[in-house]
């Protein structure tokens, strides 16, 4: 979503090009599919709603490299997901690159940022880096 908004037009001070990279962990990108399930009764979706906030059938609002990175022990959904957003964001010019972490999900995912020594964590620092 930072990456699809438009942030200058919330005020004209702000950047157009005020997100420079991204790195998603683990991310949901269209939240159609969670209509239908249990965890939609605290998330209140509903069709229309659902649509409107996915990043999936957004467009992108800059051309900054986006790492799709994703733990290996997520469930399919995660990974077709992220696989999806890579392609489409990728047709429409965004630099993606696609990370599958081995024996993590996204709880454990983040631990990885604290160590300098994993392909997560280096590889966010590349993103900073530029």
């Amino acid at each position: 979503m930072l990456m699809a908004t438009h942030w200058n037009e919330f005020a004209a001070s702000i950047p157009s090009d005020l997100v420079k990279s991204g790195l998603s962990i683990s991310g949901l990108f269209e939240l159609e599919p969670l209509v239908h399930t249990a965890i939609n009764g605290p998330l209140g979706l509903d069709l229309e709603s659902a649509r409107s906030n996915s990043p999936l059938l957004m467009d992108p609002a800059t051309m900054a490299p986006l790492v799709l990175a994703v733990g290996g022990n997520e469930s399919e959904e995660f990974h077709r997901q992220s696989r999806e957003l890579m392609e489409a964001w990728g047709r429409k010019g965004v630099q993606t690159s696609l990370l599958e972490l081995s024996g993590l999900n996204h709880f454990t995912m983040v631990e990885q940022l604290a160590d300098p020594e994993s392909l997560l964590f280096q590889q966010a620092m590349k993103l900073v880096s530029g």
